[in-house]
């Protein structure tokens, strides 16, 4: 039996009924993007965890620190999916159980049961903002420093499981590793395509900070090749820098939206002296137009949980006799399709300098919103 009857009375009445649909869509939906945001972020997680291992050999200890700091990372990404499998899923449902033609038998505009759908892109856009202008870069910077603090042990990975390693122009390699000491260790330092310097060290001990590693040599033999000398140090300090060999430094990325525009005004704003050179301008640009991307970027990603809400209530009603799977991937049709596509296609052109970041940004959110107004415009008639 449907949940609505037809109600006649007083406004009050009718009020009241407006508030209990209000509440039963809302409370449906909620449980839907609470089951469907733990099951994408334990997927993606997984993904993340698989990345990790592969490209920064970290031990298990470390990365269980470190996750927690990359977890919200995706939540931009993550929510919005979750407002789509929300509202597809669970107007698809009411759809099915007649409870849709039971809310006009009431007399209802089906505007009503649209408008939770509504309250919760608001909701999770009003979420990924402030957690995207606040939460993500507190996590980034945090993400980096457990990495700085954890680097000690990456490296002792490193020198268990590899042979050779890379940073800045130089290349080490090493035949053993044991308590702490490389043996037979091979430094080579290129400039460009060219070897400068290439020399052995029977011996090395090192120690790091997480952006440099500093090697102390003993009984080294080898060739600076530039100047034709012959190499015999007792011993030799050699650093190596590790900046972007196992994880880059956040950047950009570990600053506010106002900390972005105060470095846009303090870098490269109106005080700001341009460079002549036509190179170094082409550069400067560059620059000034990823950081408003960035900026963009961010509203861009929370404004498309609203876009996912308006698509998903008239898919999930047209797909309302499919299986719920089914209704979920006709939901991710127009994502997939339509939205993804457009935001990856502008961003490359808003780098070009072809459009405007702002363009960029939001033309996805709005082109997909436009399709979800317009089929709710096509169902209510209809």
């Amino acid at each position: 039996m449907n949940r609505f009857s037809i109600i006649s009375g007083d406004g009050g009445a009718h009020l009241l009924s407006t508030r209990i649909l209000f509440f039963y869509i809302l409370r449906e939906q909620l449980k839907v993007f609470v089951l469907a945001a733990l099951g994408i972020t334990v997927v993606m997680n997984f993904g993340a965890v698989i990345v990790y291992l592969q490209g920064y050999p970290l031990p298990l200890g470390s990365l269980l620190k470190i996750l927690p700091y990359h977890m919200p990372v995706l939540f931009p990404w993550i929510f919005p999916l979750a407002v789509l499998m929300a509202t597809t899923l669970t107007y698809g449902r009411l759809a099915s159980d007649n409870e849709i033609l039971a809310i006009q038998m009431c007399g209802m505009h089906l505007i009503r049961p649209v408008v939770p759908a509504l309250t919760l892109g608001i909701l999770i856009t009003a979420m990924v903002l402030v957690g995207n202008d606040w939460l993500l870069p507190w996590c980034r910077k945090r993400e980096y420093e457990m990495y700085l603090q954890e680097s000690d042990r990456i490296l002792v990975r490193v020198f268990q499981s590899k042979e050779k390693l890379k940073g800045g122009n130089y290349t080490l390699t090493w035949e053993d590793f044991r308590n702490r000491t490389l043996y037979h260790v091979t430094v080579r330092q290129r400039e460009g395509e060219d070897l400068v310097a290439e020399y052995t060290a029977r011996t090395g001990t090192y120690s790091t900070n997480g952006q440099e590693l500093t090697l102390e040599l003993r009984d080294i033999t080898g060739t600076h090749f530039r100047d034709g000398l012959e190499i015999r140090w007792d011993s030799h300090t050699q650093t190596i820098p590790l900046k972007g060999v196992f994880m880059r430094e956040p950047g950009d990325k570990a600053l506010t939206t106002a900390g972005l525009l105060r470095k846009l005004e303090e870098k490269y704003g109106l005080l700001a002296p341009m460079p002549e050179n036509g190179e170094a301008a082409k550069a400067v640009e560059q620059q000034v137009r990823g950081l408003w991307i960035s900026i963009y970027s961010r509203s861009g990603l929370a404004m498309s949980a609203l876009a996912f809400a308006l698509i998903g209530v008239p898919l999930g009603i047209l797909a309302r006799q499919a299986h719920m799977l089914s209704a979920f991937f006709l939901g991710c049709l127009p994502v997939m399709l339509v939205f993804y596509p457009i935001f990856l296609m502008g961003q490359s052109m808003a780098e070009e300098g072809t459009i405007s970041a702002a363009a960029a940004c939001w033309t996805p959110d709005a082109v997909l919103a436009v399709m979800g107004i317009g089929l709710l415009g096509w169902l209510f008639v209809r």
